[in-house]
């Protein structure tokens, strides 16, 4: 093997006559070594190779330079295009994404070899620098990968629908089909084979069957309910059930009523299907029942508002008061139908209607009496117990009642028909003589001095009513 064409040759030890050849423009001298081998030289390089192979690889070095020199230039042109053409940076680096997307560079492309796919294209120079280009590059990677595998999701997805559609056309298949009696005859399909990998197309058709089986057993289940509805619906169709009917006695009814529906919605194949037709039975008889105390516990809610409306009654009329106790109201009302009514419902039922009606009354009463007296405290610029004396001094209602003339709103509160508060304070204070070691004491509970001027000593205990027990002894005492 000849050495290296770099490599001079050795002086000749031989002097020999040389011979001279022009090869392209170069002079070259031809000489020989030692050993009467032949070599070449044009004063600046020696070699083995006859000049003209050597000038050939200069030439062509030399085209490539200049190749290159001229590819260069079309460089700056495309990149002196890219500059104007995209001026934001998203503009770049969407036109650069866009140009890899369209030279098809997938997910799984080296940058390197993307630069060899694409610096042709101008849009490669989109991005100014070779950093911009590489970080845009694996941005676009990253997107790629997502797109293909969407894409081959997608594909996966379409694919296993159309076997499946394959199987739906195939109505023969059901639960209890396997996939090694079938596989023969769904082969002869060309959808067979959209799905390559055998265990995949396995467990499609496991899926399908099994889905099948659910569906099989959800129709049978809604067709039992729809069954049992029908045959509650029936019962509620048969006038002579009601919430203390038995199962039996219903049963042997519809038997030997021979109903046509009956016979349908009525199942005898099974003990099971028994059970299901008697639960659904008892249930029935709840909603009777439930229904008949709703409307009885309605019945007694009326009853009670209606005894408590001849309250009402009573009381406006005088029947009964603050004071009335219910063996009072018993021996006044006890025949009333209204009143036996919730008597039936038990005593102590109506006893709470009543107890409940008077508590109410004296706690307003408790409240309508303070609100009187600051009421007088305000006008008549008095204190609370001067106030009570201006009431107890007064010779008749009708004197207490023209108080309150010019204050429309006042007489409405205080002198109401149904409720007069101003006409039981008045007959309280009247029916009492108060003595306080030296003063009057207030019949309304302990409380501050009145509005509009009050003292603030006309707290006291109350006169008569709910009140007349709790006086203490320090404060006054009642005397009829």
């Amino acid at each position: 093997m000849p050495p290296p064409a770099v490599v001079p040759p050795p002086m000749p030890v031989v002097p020999s006559q040389p011979v001279t050849l022009l090869i392209g423009t170069v002079l070259w001298t031809a000489f020989k070594d030692a050993v009467g081998k032949t070599y070449y030289s044009n004063g600046v390089k020696s070699t083995y190779d006859h000049p003209s192979t050597f000038t050939a690889e200069e030439d062509a070095r030399g085209k490539k330079r200049i190749r290159d020199e001229r590819a260069k230039k079309s460089i700056e042109d495309m990149k002196k295009d890219m500059r104007t053409k995209y001026v934001t940076k998203e503009e770049k680096v969407k036109a650069f994404k866009g140009m890899l997307e369209e030279m098809g560079v997938g997910s799984g492309v080296a940058f390197s070899s993307a630069q060899r796919m694409c610096e042709g294209e101008e849009r490669w120079y989109a991005c100014k620098t070779q950093g911009e280009r590489k970080q845009a590059f694996a941005e676009y990677l990253t997107q790629s990968g997502k797109r293909e595998q969407e894409r081959a999701k997608r594909e996966a997805r379409e694919k296993r629908e159309n076997w499946i559609g394959m199987l739906k056309e195939v109505k023969e298949l059901n639960s209890d089909s396997r996939y090694g009696e079938w596989q023969g005859k769904l082969a002869k399909d060309k959808r067979f084979n959209l799905i390559a990998e055998v265990s995949e197309r396995e467990r499609v058709f496991v899926e399908y069957i099994d889905e099948l089986g659910k569906i099989a057993e959800r129709s049978e289940r809604l067709k039992l309910e729809q069954a049992q509805k029908d045959f509650s619906t029936y019962l509620e169709t048969l006038p002579m059930i009601d919430r203390q009917s038995t199962w039996e006695g219903t049963l042997g009814f519809i038997r030997k009523i021979k109903d046509e529906r009956a016979s349908l919605l009525l199942p005898y194949e099974s003990p099971t299907d028994r059970e299901l037709s008697h639960d659904q039975f008892r249930k029935h008889i709840a909603k009777l029942q439930a229904t008949h105390e709703r409307s009885n516990r309605d019945k007694q809610l009326v009853e009670r508002e209606d005894m408590t409306e001849v309250l009402q009654g009573m009381f406006a009329k005088g029947g009964v008061g603050l004071q009335t106790r219910w063996r009072e109201f018993i021996d006044l009302a006890g025949e009333d139908k209204k009143v036996r009514l919730v008597l039936e419902q038990g005593e102590s039922v109506a006893k709470n209607v009543f107890e409940e009606f008077i508590d109410n009354r004296l706690l307003k009463y408790q409240r309508g009496k303070n609100e009187l007296v600051d009421w007088i405290v305000a006008k008549k610029s008095v204190t609370g117990v001067e106030a009570l004396g201006l009431i107890s001094g007064l010779k008749g209602y009708d004197d207490l009642v023209a108080i309150f003339e010019g204050d429309d709103q006042a007489r409405r509160d205080f002198c109401n028909p149904d409720f007069c508060i101003a006409k039981i304070f008045f007959e309280e204070c009247k029916s009492a003589e108060v003595v306080v070691r030296g003063r009057s004491l207030s019949p309304v509970p302990n409380r501050g001095g009145g509005a509009g001027g009050g003292t603030g000593k006309g707290a006291g205990a109350g006169v008569g009513g709910a009140n007349s027990d709790s006086e203490s002894e320090e404060e006054g005492e009642c005397s009829e």
